[in-house]
This record gives C-alpha cells, structure tokens and sequence, in this order.
C-alpha cells in the first residue's frame, strides 16, 4: 500500500473519530438536560452539534486542527460550494479588483481548521475565504477607507470576516458579539493568527449607549428570534452609523420568528435611512442585504 493511501485512510479514521467525539458530547448534553431531549428537532441537533464542535475545537489542539471540516459544524458554516465561491470570486473581481494583490494574506484564513479548499485562478482557497473577501469589497465601495472604524459584528462564526477586514484595514476596535460557547473559539482562533484590538462580548455585555461607526452581520441577526432583534437594535444597530446585514429570512411573522423583510425594514427605518439590496451573489431566493449611512444623505 502507498504512502499516500495510508495517509488519506489514516486522515478519514481521524475524522470519523471527530464526529463520533461530537455525538458522544452531543449526548452526553441531552442526558444532562431532559428538557432539551425531550424538545430536540432537526434544528435543535444542528445548533447542539455546533456548539459542540466549538467546545471541543477549544479546549483540544487535535480537535481544532480539523473543525472546519466537521460535518456538525458544516451543518452552520463551511458550507459553501466550490461553484458559490467562484460567483464571489467574480464580484472581487468586477467590484474590487485591487484587493485581489492581498491574495496570500488572505489564504491565511484557511491555514487553521482544515477547511475544504478548491483551487481557483487566483489560487487556492475555502468558498467561505471568498465570501469573507467578497464582504469586505462591498463594506469598501459602501463605506469607503474603513480606517480608525469603531466596527461591531453580531455572530462571527469562528472570526473570519474580521481576519479578513483586519487584513487590509487598521481598525479602530472590532467588538464580537456572540454565544459563550463560540466566543472562545473564536478568541483562540484570532489569536493563533495574530489578530488583535479585538472585543469579545456575550449578548448580555453589551455597554448600553456604545456607539459603533459600522455594525456587521451575515447570516446571524437574521437567525435571531425577534425578542433577541430587538435587544440588539435598541443596543447595537439603532446607535451604529453604518449597517450591512445579509438577511436571510423572510417568511411568516410570528411570536418567536425573526423579523420578516417587512418588520426589519420598518424597526430599522425609525432610526436609519435603509437601502434594500439584492444579495450579491444571490445564495437564496428569499435573501437581501440592508445597508444604510447615516454619515451621507444617500448611498
């Protein structure tokens, strides 16, 4: 048998040992905790497995060299598709093509965590690097020279968008906003690579009456139940100059749903004048982006 064939059974056996480390934890959490047993739904399972992995990935070295690719924490993030990426990749291209010069700082961002990596024309990198980079063209041509900024994110998955952001821009403070049990992953995550000024909140830290010069969210505050919004409008974006958040919901509106585009729109406007925006590129028939800057008059 090769050598090569040993290693790419020996990496499979590894991972297949990470999943089963997870659903061990996983179970472990719901005998501990009927309730949540007793309430577990598909989506119940994804957060538990989330969550888990993040654990894990923090307090285990061996863990963290490959949480990117583990299929619980793919079931939140690292999903992109090779095919996604090159659409990302065109907006680069089309809408910031200068930043394309910072490309080997930017595949930093997969040098931790094994992500899935594609090889594209500009080299090699996970689809979720080249949202990240794609994000950041657009807060550029949106806002401008992000220098000195005072920026704010709600739900930083493992802290790439700010790796990211931090590449090419000095910042005044990047602040995280996120769950306990993602915040030290995220801590240890940015901190293997160098990233610094940072702020690391929990919902409940948040200093009422902080102002941020440009509030950030993909995917997050989209996914929060309305009560939780509502916190964060009335601590974070009602007070922030600058907004961009990718939404992805748009359904019906209950008790317990996020906004819908409507309801957003309508709570946010009583502050800020928001532009609705297609997402670029498209990831879901339902999805658009909410950019306002109340430093100018118009975008």
């Amino acid at each position: 048998m090769s050598t090569e064939n040993i290693g790419s059974k020996c990496a499979r056996a590894l991972e297949a040992l990470r999943n089963a480390l997870v659903e061990v934890e996983i179970w472990r959490s719901r005998y501990l905790s009927s309730r949540l047993f007793r309430e577990k739904t598909s989506a119940t399972e994804h957060v538990e497995g989330f969550l888990t992995v993040c654990r894990l990935a923090t307090r285990y070295d061996g863990f963290f060299r490959g949480f990117k690719r583990n299929r619980h924490y793919r079931s939140v993030l690292e999903h992109v598709s090779e095919e996604l990426g090159q659409e990302y990749l065109k907006n680069i291209r089309e809408e910031g093509e200068d930043f394309l010069k910072y490309v080997s700082r930017f595949q930093e961002n997969d040098l931790l965590g094994s992500p899935i990596t594609f090889e594209y024309d500009v080299g090699r990198f996970s689809p979720t690097t080249l949202r990240y980079v794609s994000v950041l063209v657009d807060l550029k041509n949106f806002f401008g020279d992000l220098t000195g900024f005072d920026i704010c994110e709600i739900g930083a998955g493992y802290g790439g968008q700010c790796k990211i952001i931090t590449d090419v821009s000095n910042l005044g403070s990047y602040t995280i906003v996120d769950l306990e049990a993602v915040l030290p992953l995220i801590r240890k995550y940015l901190g293997r690579l160098g990233v610094k000024n940072v702020v690391y909140l929990m919902q409940d830290q948040i200093t009422e009456g902080k102002e941020f010069d440009l509030v950030v969210s993909n995917y997050a505050f989209s996914e929060c139940i309305r009560r939780v919004q509502d916190y964060y409008v009335d601590r974070i974006l009602s007070k922030a100059h600058r907004g961009y958040i990718t939404y992805n919901y748009g359904g019906a509106a209950y008790e317990t749903s996020p906004y819908n585009k409507h309801e957003i729109v309508e709570r946010l406007s009583e502050k800020h004048a928001v532009r609705i925006l297609d997402e670029k590129p498209k990831t879901a028939p339902m999805n658009f982006t909410l950019v306002w800057d109340d430093t100018r008059l118009s975008l």
